[in-house]
């Protein structure tokens, strides 16, 4: 063995070893002006030669190992020397750590002994320092460990569970059974080892995290989406944005206003051939099934309905009326009741609808497409707040929340005002798809570097044709208000604070609160308060289609405004008003025209029928020689005007006792007309006469005057009294 050599399995310097030569320590024979040492003079030297079996002396590091142990440090003294004869012939030109990378991937190919890049400089420092003493395995166990076959299965059973619990505590479980049962039972190190290099990482993630196990470990079908033409599917799904906005909200005490932070939702429904988005909404509120139901009529009313609906798996989307709801057997005895046979809208629609699978995040192409914007659109706003708090949450945005603080946390109400709104960042992302993302290449693989809104007109196929369903069923899948009634102005819907009026309405007009045959219930797109359909309350049957009532927010000042467009609402309004009324009042007319023809003749049947009519008397000769009374009608605006110009030329002490006569007559007349005890002409006191409702109107000369026999005429012009009849 070379001197070199020798010094460096010993851990001494060339010259220590020279002299140990010189003194004949080491036997050694000169060889070219160099030493060549024979290894079966030193124990450490033979042991390093390849003989485990030599006996030491109790000082040397080598001392009390076992067989295994100076087997495992010969094996490692082996691959030292083969590396560093490797990297004795590394190219100039390449890195260290990739040649070395290379080399110990080759030995593993060739002797099966895998070791890291790390381990073997550790070995070659530790080499250099001690010789070849510092390859020896310090560890407690080195080579094969004996375990019982019961207690690692006893520990994979308790480790393998969802709970995830830690190797150490299992390891006292099993522990402490193995003392019992006198089971073999190695170190902790070696069971956490055995953990993670032994376990069949399939069972492992199975056992402890089954959604990684399917995600990973389960093979999944590769879907070929250039099979399936644009518009032949819809993939829709609910995400939260990463970017915070400030929300104005009341207070604990709901006395102010005040602005916190939240995540606003996007409900998003895309076309799996070409990435492009059909329809999408965004709210602060979380999102549920009469949104999914509004979003896809949006999406249905701009692009026509597509073949087939790809649906995630939570219950807004198989709600039963959308979607058709769970499958599930019907339970013993249950009655089956209309709400459980109701029929989808989707199949209403022939939209056929497929639902993924729970919690597989990879069955929906719409997810990397969330991932997309979160990279390109969300990232570009300052109140960012990635996806995960922990890990890419800027440290600005730390703590924000509905009921957090942090460092922007005053400047909420700032921004807001400012225009960081969400009705802003709708309008920015509505930009962003339109004039960014469908203009660029789509991200789908099968659009062939189409760009997306390309692809989305020309990849539909020769037989595509739009299809549109008519108003009333694509109304059905609106949100439904409850029963209301319709008011003077219209049906008010709470959501936009305002009326709605059609003229088909009219009939359900001013009905009470308890006329449930007369309310009506009405479907609203949450983002569109243009219109709303308004169903029957009771039997949902599509009515009419009602648009904003034409006085609503009208300017009090809107003849003398000087705006143009006020004056027409304003002439809008009087005209509906006016077309309404005339409407109910030529029906009343039309109603009391018949009612007075007819009403005189009902009341003489009806008194016959019951007996009250004297027939020998109405066939004998006193009803013919009987003298008609006098009928007294009150006066009418034309006969009180002409009352008015024939007394105008009075003076006011006539015209005031003209006026206290009149009042006295038709007083004493209405009450025998309707009934009441005394005649005309009955003397009463001012104690005990009843007021009559012509004591409260103004004597001023308006009513009219008291008949005059013919041929009597007076002077008025010669200032006589008229003479009382």
């Amino acid at each position: 063995m070379p001197l070199a050599q020798a010094a460096a399995v010993l851990g001494l310097s060339h010259r220590h070893v020279r002299r140990m030569c010189q003194s004949g320590t080491l036997v050694a024979t000169m060889v070219d002006g160099e030493y060549q040492i024979d290894p079966t003079s030193h124990p450490t030297l033979r042991v390093a030669a390849g003989d485990t079996a030599a006996l030491v002396t109790t000082d040397s590091p080598l001392a009390g190992l076992t067989a295994a142990k100076r087997q495992t440090m010969l094996q490692r003294y082996e691959i030292l020397q083969q590396y560093q004869a490797a990297m004795a012939h590394k190219p100039a030109n390449q890195p260290a750590k990739k040649y070395a990378a290379a080399w110990l991937e080759l030995l593993a190919a060739r002797s099966g002994t895998r070791v890291s890049y790390s381990t073997i400089l550790q070995w070659s420092a530790r080499f250099d320092d001690q010789g070849v003493s510092g390859l020896v395995d310090g560890r407690r166990f080195s080579g094969s460990v004996s375990v019982s076959a019961e207690a690692w299965e006893l520990f994979k059973g308790l480790y393998l569970s969802q709970n995830r619990p830690q190797a150490s505590l299992i390891w006292e479980e099993v522990a402490a059974h193995a003392q019992r049962e006198g089971w073999q039972w190695p170190g902790l190190r070696t069971i956490q080892r055995w953990a993670r290099e032994r376990l069949d990482p399939k069972l492992a993630l199975a056992g402890r995290d089954p959604k990684k196990f399917r995600d990973r470990c389960v093979a999944t079908a590769v879907r070929d989406w250039s099979q399936v033409p644009a518009m032949g599917c819809w993939v829709a799904d609910h995400r939260q944005f990463d970017v915070f906005l400030p929300r104005p909200v009341w207070d604990e005490k709901k006395t102010r206003t005040i602005y916190k932070w939240y995540k606003p939702w996007v409900t998003a429904f895309l076309d799996a051939r070409t990435w492009m988005p059909v329809a999408w909404t965004i709210s602060f509120d979380a999102p549920d099934g009469n949104r999914v139901m509004a979003t896809f009529v949006r999406g249905v009313i701009q692009h026509g309905k597509p073949a087939h609906l790809y649906l995630d798996n939570g219950k807004d989307f198989r709600m039963r009326q959308f979607a058709g709801g769970r499958s599930r057997p019907a339970k013993p005895g249950e009655k089956i009741v209309a709400e459980t046979i109701v029929r989808p809208l989707l199949k209403t629609l022939g939209v056929e609808s497929t639902f993924a699978m729970p919690f597989n995040a990879r069955a929906k192409v719409i997810e990397n497409w969330f991932r997309l914007v979160s990279e390109r659109f969300d990232r570009t706003f300052a109140t960012y707040a990635g996806n995960k708090a922990s890990v890419n949450r800027p440290e600005r945005m730390m703590g924000c929340g509905p009921d957090r603080k942090s460092s922007l946390h005053g400047k909420a109400a700032e921004l807001f005002q400012a225009g960081l709104t969400i009705e802003a960042f709708t309008k920015t992302f509505n930009a962003w798809v339109t004039t960014d993302y469908a203009l660029r290449e789509s991200p789908a693989p099968s659009c062939n570097g189409l760009s997306t809104i390309r692809a989305f007109h020309e990849l539909r196929g020769d037989a595509w044709q739009a299809s549109r369903p008519s108003e009333a069923d694509l109304a059905l899948l609106l949100m439904r208000s409850v029963s209301v009634r319709v008011e003077a102005n219209g049906i008010y819907v709470r959501p936009f604070g305002q009326y709605y009026w059609s003229d088909e309405l009219e009939d359900r007009r001013c009905g009470s609160g308890r006329d449930e045959r007369r309310k009506v219930s009405y479907r609203y797109d949450p983002d569109d308060a243009s219109r709303i359909y308004v169903f029957d309350g009771q039997s949902d049957v599509y009515l009419c289609l009602a648009t904003p009532y034409v006085g609503s927010g009208m300017h009090p000042l809107a003849r003398t405004s000087g705006n143009a467009q006020d004056s027409e609402q304003l002439a809008d309004q009087i005209a509906l008003s006016r077309r309404l009324q005339k409407h109910t009042k030529q029906e009343l007319s039309a109603l009391r025209r018949f009612a007075g023809n007819a009403i005189l003749a009902d009341r003489a049947d009806g008194a016959r029928v019951l007996g009250r009519i004297d027939e020998a008397a109405r066939t004998s000769d006193l009803v013919a020689a009987a003298t008609p009374p006098a009928i007294l009608q009150l006066p009418d605006l034309q006969i009180a005007k002409a009352a008015q110009d024939g007394i105008k030329h009075r003076s006011d002490q006539q015209r005031s006792e003209r006026a206290m006569s009149a009042r006295d007559f038709f007083a004493n007349a209405t009450c025998k007309k309707t009934g009441t005890d005394g005649t005309v002409g009955s003397a009463q006191s001012d104690e005990t006469r009843s007021v009559s409702p012509l004591d409260l109107l103004p004597m001023d000369g308006t009513l009219c005057q008291e008949t005059q026999p013919q041929g009597e005429r007076h002077d008025d012009a010669a200032g006589t009294a008229p003479q009382d009849d």
